[in-house]
């Protein structure tokens, strides 16, 4: 497949993602940084910033050579997989820990 096609894939797909972290990123700073450190509240454009520099300086470059086409789409498909349930895992962890424990 062409490296445009590859390109425009990855950012169509890589958008939603970027805010489903950023989300993820706010519910969970919203829910425990203010109360717990007297911090204020995480606007979704802040959580955003945060998340892209967090992913930026924790993410390990791959620079991987992929030896058939097949394996590039099985890579891609178990990576966004992985995208979409870290941060609903994530999330639901925080708020089962809310209703255990609840703050205040």
């Amino acid at each position: 497949m062409g490296s445009l096609i590859r390109f425009v894939i990855l950012i169509v797909v890589w958008l939603p993602l970027a805010a489903l972290n950023a989300w993820a990123l706010q519910t969970l700073w919203n829910w425990y940084i203010p109360y717990i450190l007297d911090m204020p509240s995480l606007e979704f454009a802040e959580a955003v910033g945060i998340a892209l520099v967090v992913t930026y300086l924790t993410r390990p470059m791959s620079h991987e050579i992929m030896e058939s086409e097949k394996d590039y789409w099985q890579d891609f498909l178990g990576r966004i997989a992985g995208a979409i349930l870290k941060p609903l895992y994530c999330v639901g962890a925080g708020w089962v820990y809310l209703w255990v424990w609840p703050l205040g």
